[in-house]
């Protein structure tokens, strides 16, 4: 008799420990789940975030400011419902809109696969474009004194940033009758 209850309390006790570790298992499980939502959903927040403040400083320093911006699209985005809309950035992450609103109008497109990308914000007068940028240069302008009998000489740096071959026209906008403008060449391309 005496090995008949040991045999049915270690049992019991088998089972309990069993159906305590099954709901420990489960509880864990769920705390996890909920623990990578909010990892995701504040991955979204933060890239949101920075790209408003981002877009914010470029406006504030004026037409032709840039600036690049890290870009990380979580896993759990719904491409669709992604994007610029309302002139917010919106990333619509595991069934929660995550948006900023800047200060100043925008245009562009952002990427909405899972991912890091780079993306770039340009300030213009009334609005901040917002995209990738395959090709970039070192100025978007030059301003030079240069008095009469004189030359003068700038440098302008072109960047391929993209993975293929760009062909690039440069053409000039000239008013002034009293001065000559020439560049050199007209056309290059960038591997």
């Amino acid at each position: 008799m005496r090995k008949g209850q040991t045999s049915i309390e270690l049992i019991s006790i088998l089972a309990v420990s069993i159906v305590i570790l099954a709901a420990i298992f489960s509880f864990s499980s769920q705390s996890m789940n909920e623990l990578n939502r909010e990892k995701i959903i504040e991955s979204a927040r933060t890239s949101v975030n920075n790209l408003k403040e981002a877009v914010n400083d470029v406006y504030y320093q004026g037409a032709g400011a840039q600036k690049k911006v890290s870009f990380v699209v979580p896993e759990g985005v719904d491409a669709a419902s992604s994007g610029i809309r309302n002139n917010s950035f919106v990333l619509s992450t595991l069934g929660n809109d995550v948006y900023a609103k800047p200060d100043i109008s925008i245009s562009g497109s952002l990427p909405t696969k899972p991912g890091s990308y780079e993306v770039w914000v340009t300030a213009y007068d009334s609005y901040v474009a917002i995209g990738q940028q395959a090709i970039s240069l070192d100025k978007t302008s030059i301003y030079a004194t240069v008095f009469q009998g004189n030359s003068g000489y700038e440098t302008i740096s072109v960047t391929n940033n993209g993975t293929v071959a760009a062909a690039i026209l440069v053409s000039k906008t000239w008013n002034h009758s009293g001065a000559d403008f020439n560049f050199s060449p007209s056309s290059f391309s960038l591997n």
